[in-house]
């Protein structure tokens, strides 16, 4: 939310700084600490929320990669979204509902925070597939294609 801090996950150092959204999974040792001020949200997604409302089969592929933090850390910066200008205020404006909504529990807060916590996945994902080689994508997509055109006289799942 503010400053700059180094966020250390089972050993692995990362650079944070206002506007980053860092990834680690369930029973990671991790730390942080910075040499000026700095503030951060934690967000605790538990598997029960990843319900059929926020995962579809549009989106699948890149939750799984959003949540596959382990095998992704491997590469520099990756398991790490950063926003600026403009994309980070909306996100700010996000989680500060979220933290409004958590710390008031008025009446639906839980709905209004599912809601939330679906935008804010939503423009990560936004963000990380904006992030993907577009060569990568375009073979994806003429694989897809290709597959779907060669089964077109089956049931497609």
């Amino acid at each position: 939310m503010s400053g700059h801090m180094t966020h250390v996950i089972d050993g692995q150092k990362y650079e944070v700084k206002h506007g980053d959204i860092l990834f680690m999974n369930y029973g990671c040792i991790h730390e942080f600490f910075g040499k000026e001020e700095y503030s951060y949200v934690n967000i605790l997604l538990s598997p029960d929320l990843m319900s059929e409302d926020i995962v579809t089969p549009a989106n699948a592929f890149s939750i799984i990669s959003l949540t596959n933090f382990n095998d992704m850390r491997n590469e520099a910066n990756f398991g790490m979204i950063r926003f600026s200008g403009e994309e980070r205020k909306k996100i700010e404006d996000i989680i500060i509902v979220l933290l409004k909504e958590y710390s008031e529990k008025r009446t639906a807060w839980k709905t209004v925070m599912e809601n939330y916590l679906n935008i804010l996945i939503v423009e990560m994902l936004r963000k990380t597939e904006r992030g993907i080689e577009s060569d990568e994508m375009n073979d994806m997509w003429c694989e897809l294609a290709e597959y779907i055109d060669s089964n077109l006289n089956t049931k497609l799942t």
